[in-house]
């Protein structure tokens, strides 16, 4: 197998920067629009997870006041046991919503990301090599 000259390497790149330097409004601002509007939809998610909070603190409250009242003798001991699984599939329901709609912090990092990459090359003009 025969090697590739470095130059061709270094004249392929510059080829390929330029193309992308000189169509990067055609290639990346859609995918900026688009990234832009996935990361509005998640500012509505957030209400969403200030519902979820609030629902999750109402189940620990019930759970709460559930528990005093059966510690009281003032529940029967079927209804305090059905009512407390019901609360607890409930809770748990709520938490892992909660926390599948918290992991995805990363989006917001590569909007942050692929928005300076895009400035870099309005930024820019062709470059050559040698």
């Amino acid at each position: 197998m025969k090697p590739i000259r470095e130059q061709l390497i270094y004249n392929a790149f510059v080829r390929m920067f330029n193309k992308l330097q000189a169509h990067y409004k055609a290639l990346l601002s859609p995918m900026l629009r688009q990234l832009e509007m996935l990361s509005e939809r998640k500012k509505s998610v957030n209400t969403q997870l200030a519902e979820l909070r609030k629902e999750i603190s109402e189940i620990k409250q019930q759970t709460y006041l559930l528990t005093m009242l059966n510690s009281q003798g003032t529940l029967d001991g079927a209804y305090f046991m059905e009512r407390s699984q019901e609360l607890d599939r409930k809770l748990q329901t709520a938490q892992k919503q909660l926390h599948a709609n918290l992991d995805d912090k990363d989006g917001k990092r590569l909007l942050q990301i692929y928005g300076h990459f895009v400035k870099t090359y309005e930024n820019i003009s062709n470059i050559t090599w040698g």
